[in-house]
């Protein structure tokens, strides 16, 4: 039984090394009994080195039955192998891998049919130069193995070094030529790496590294202990550091603390003065720490000195600075006190502490105290300047200004003083500090208040003087600006008054010399109808000049009325082409109108009002055209500014021109070119003056362009309307299909009264002899019953009498400017009385606003003299019988 555990043992042995490979130490064999005769247990101790590990290994076998025996055996060996950290594989002789432990898998994050069956570096993905590939290659044809240190990957992708050695398998397993141990010495590298890491930090630092043993002798310095020091490393090896470095100025209590410290195996910081092997002085800032074994007993004191003397000497030099400031400060009369980022007082001054204690604990404001706080918690009548302190340290603060000065006025002990308050950063300081400096300036400030009592006395004196003087300029400027309007006023009265005879006298001259011819009686009766109508002619003319005169006051007075109706383009250029057609006709001057572009058959704006423009413009350039022609184009325009429809009028001549100076006054009431043209041509200077406004007035403007000699151009524009049922055409065709359409309008109108038939009762009031004559001719040839009154208290009694009688007239002509009573205060007594017949005003007054105050008195319409015979009884037929409506 004995020799075949025996043999049962060298197997075992021979596969361990085959599997695991390295040195035998130490095989025991245990046998020991059981209760059943037989069987046998046996404990192997197996112990080798493998890859500088040891495995031990126990082997319990319980000798029964022989099948089971060997399964067990080899059971308890393959699990051992898998159990350890080692990494575990067999190649054949080729390198290619047969076999690979589970710590191979979790390495590589593949199971072992992955990775069996690869040749060894594509296998474990180790990272190797063509050297190292030779290397391997050649160990594995050899049959001698190799040792290798390299890098491969573990599962997730980290860098992990590895050691491995590979040996000739057992001769007794063929098939596993050669056995492949390995080891992660990531950990190894890495504590290797730091190792020469801090070991090349502690030779180069500045500082002093010392390694003292756990009673405190120098085992090690670096570079730097003997660039501080002075000694060399031979010189202090095996001594402590207190006996060569401490000198007379040491601090004993420090001495003291450091050996306790050591002596109880704790680490400390602190400073000491030590002496250089040359005598220099110079402060360490110690740091010195244990180092503890595994069992944790001190092994060593480790030390880092640092050579603070240069900040010692600037700490002494500052303290010297600080102390030197304090005193400083302490000797000015201003109130300083520095206040931190929040705006709390961090120090003070001498006076400031001093004028603390005066104010008490109401009033002062202390270190540790926020000053900003302090100054919004003012009250009082001096709170205000505090709160504006507040402020503007505030800014100072935040880095909106970097200085802020005011002055303010405080009442100490029943005394007004005067102190200016003065903020500013902190010079270099990060902390956002600010210094605050309080100082009194009461002495100053009453001599510039006086001073600035007497400045302000002397500059109100000047100021008075000044004024004086300007208002004396001014004056003389006025007098001599209202003397040149008023010389400029007589000048153009003078010039129109003498252009308004010569415009009067011409046609009254006419009127008087054909009527005292009309008077005798022996003119033929061919000859009294020539006159007749000379006379006519003369007066309409007389009437245009009164009705320009008229339509200038209604323009000035803002009373001029437009209206918008639609009325055709063409029917109303030509209109006012064929009645002017006669007097081109007469210069033997062509005539005619234009349309260009695209243009609407209709259009909405006040025709009576443009028809007025036109008529003007076109009668100047025939008027001031010798020879040639004068042509009138019209075009269609949109405003760019607000997108208005505008019509433009280029009323074009080849007269005499004009220069720019008299262009610029041309738009001027009572102005033409010049006294000369006005001799030439007549006129009275209103007509562009009035024109320009009313074209004003319709939206538009006139402009013109002139040149002496060679014509003018007149450019009239209005804003008109263009109504749903117009239609926009070529001008050309537009105004070729309207051709034929246009109401020839006679040259001259007629004189005799439209045969009206009137059937109406009609008072006439009215002071005037011949008026009324004239009136009740007109009204009693168109068939109408006449009654007269001759002022408007007599009309009154008449309507009244005649209305409650009931025979009241169907119209009354009521005179306004009449004696004892005028014609709007008897409407107002009709219309009191209930009279709600129609009343008609006559007046002369035909200036802006008339009609509106005849028809506020009670009037129904308004008729100005002289009377027009057709207007007169247009206006009764339509009035006569029609009764007002109850208010």
């Amino acid at each position: 039984m004995h020799r075949h555990l025996n043999k049962v043992v060298r197997e075992l042995t021979a596969l361990m090394l085959a599997m695991v490979g390295g040195t035998l130490l130490l095989i025991m064999v245990m046998y020991l009994t059981g209760a059943r005769k037989d069987a046998y247990g046996v404990a192997l101790h197996l112990l080798t080195i493998a890859a500088g590990a040891g495995i031990a290994v126990l082997y319990l076998m319980t000798i029964g039955r022989g099948q089971r025996r060997e399964a067990r055996t080899a059971f308890a060996i393959v699990e051992s192998t898998q159990r350890t950290n080692l990494l575990l594989l067999t190649t054949d002789r080729d390198g290619v891998v047969t076999w690979v432990n589970r710590r191979v898998e979790r390495l590589l994050g593949r199971p072992a049919s992955a990775v069996i069956g690869r040749g060894l570096v594509e296998a474990i993905g180790l990272e190797v130069d063509r050297d190292t590939l030779d290397y391997i290659a050649s160990g594995f044809g050899a049959g001698a193995g190799f040792h290798l240190d390299g890098v491969c990957r573990d599962a997730h992708g980290r860098e992990v070094h590895v050691a491995l050695e590979a040996t000739p398998g057992s001769r007794d397993y063929p098939d596993t030529r050669f056995v492949i141990r390995g080891a992660d010495t990531t950990r190894l590298y890495e504590a290797e790496r730091e190792l020469r890491r801090l070991s090349l930090v502690a030779m180069r630092t500045d500082n002093a590294v010392i390694i003292t043993d756990a009673k405190g002798d120098i085992e090690w310095v670096n570079d730097g202990f003997r660039r501080i020091t002075g000694y060399e490393y031979e010189e202090v090896v095996g001594k402590r550091p207190g006996d060569i470095l401490q000198g007379p100025e040491t601090d004993p209590e420090t001495v003291e603390y450091m050996r306790s410290c050591l002596k109880q195996g704790r680490g400390f910081s602190t400073e000491i003065l030590n002496y250089s092997k040359h005598g220099r002085v110079y402060w360490l800032a110690v740091d010195v720490q244990p180092v503890y074994n595994e069992r944790g007993e001190v092994t060593n004191f480790i030390a880092v000195e640092s050579d603070i003397t240069a900040t010692k000497q600037t700490l002494q030099a500052l303290h010297d600075a600080e102390a030197f400031a304090r005193s400083t400060i302490d000797a000015l009369d201003a109130h300083i006190a520095i206040l931190d980022s929040d705006g709390r007082i961090v120090a003070t001054n001498r006076v400031w502490d001093e004028f603390d204690r005066v104010l008490g604990p109401e009033g002062g404001a202390r270190i540790g105290e926020n000053y900003l706080r302090h100054c919004e918690r003012a009250t009082g009548a001096f709170a205000p300047g505090a709160w504006a302190i507040a402020t503007g340290i505030r800014r100072v603060l935040s880095g909106e200004v970097d200085r802020f000065e005011e002055e303010y006025p405080y009442d100490l002990d029943g005394k007004l003083c005067w102190y200016t308050v003065r903020a500013t950063p902190f010079p270099d300081d990060a902390r956002g500090r600010v210094v605050v400096m309080h100082y009194e300036t009461t002495d100053r400030k009453l001599s510039e208040m006086e001073l600035k009592r007497h400045t302000e006395a002397l500059e109100s004196a000047q100021a008075e003087l000044q004024i004086r003087t300007s208002e004396l300029a001014s004056i003389n400027q006025s007098l001599a600006v209202a003397t040149e309007q008023a010389q400029a006023a007589n000048r153009a009265k003078t010039a129109f008054l003498a252009n308004m005879s010569h415009e009067i006298r011409t046609p009254m001259t006419a009127i008087l010399g054909y009527a005292d011819l009309l008077a005798t009686r022996e003119v033929a009766e061919e000859d009294r109808n020539d006159f007749a109508m000379t006379i006519v002619r003369n007066a309409r003319h007389l009437m245009s000049l009164l009705d320009e005169i008229l339509d200038l006051s209604k323009i000035e007075a803002g009373r001029m009325p437009f209206s918008s109706e639609a009325c055709s383009l063409v029917e109303l250029v030509e209109g006012v082409i064929e009645v002017m057609r006669v007097r081109a006709a007469e210069k033997d001057l062509a005539l005619q109108a234009e349309f260009k572009g695209m243009l609407p058959s209709i259009v909405e704006t006040d025709p009576k009002r443009l028809r007025q423009v036109l008529f003007n413009l076109v009668g100047n350039a025939i008027k001031f055209t010798e020879r040639g022609e004068v042509r009138m184009v019209v075009r269609m325009r949109t405003r760019k500014r607000d997108g208005a429809r505008l019509l433009r009028f280029e009323v074009l001549d080849t007269g005499i021109g004009m220069t720019p100076e008299q262009a610029e006054r041309l738009f001027e009431p009572f102005s033409q070119a010049d006294v000369s043209t006005t001799r030439r041509y007549g006129g009275t200077g209103l007509g562009l003056a009035i024109s320009k406004r009313i074209a004003t007035g319709m939206g538009g403007g006139i402009e013109v362009d002139s040149e002496p000699g060679r014509g003018s151009s007149f450019f009239l524009t209005v804003q008109v309307g263009i109504p749903a049922e117009a239609s926009m055409m070529d001008g050309e065709a537009l105004h070729l299909g309207a051709r034929g359409t246009v109401p020839q309008e006679p040259a001259h109108a007629e004189v005799v009264p439209s045969q009206r038939k009137i059937r109406a009762r009609v008072l006439v009031v009215d002071d005037g002899k011949d008026n009324r004559r004239l009136i009740s001719f007109h009204l009693k040839r168109a068939g109408a019953t006449v009654e007269l009154a001759e002022d408007g208290r007599e009309g009154v009694d008449k309507a009244l009498r005649a209305y409650n009688q009931g025979m009241a007239y169907d119209l009354i002509l009521m005179d306004i400017q009449m004696p004892e009573m005028d014609g709007l205060e008897a409407t107002r007594a009709l219309r009191g009385n209930g009279y709600d017949l129609p009343i008609v005003a006559l007046t002369a007054h035909a200036m802006a606003g008339d009609r509106e105050v005849c028809l506020e008195a009670g009037c129904d319409d308004y008729l100005t003299k002289p009377i027009d015979p057709n207007r007169l009884l247009e206006t009764c037929e339509e009035m006569a019988g029609r009764r007002r409506k109850a208010a």
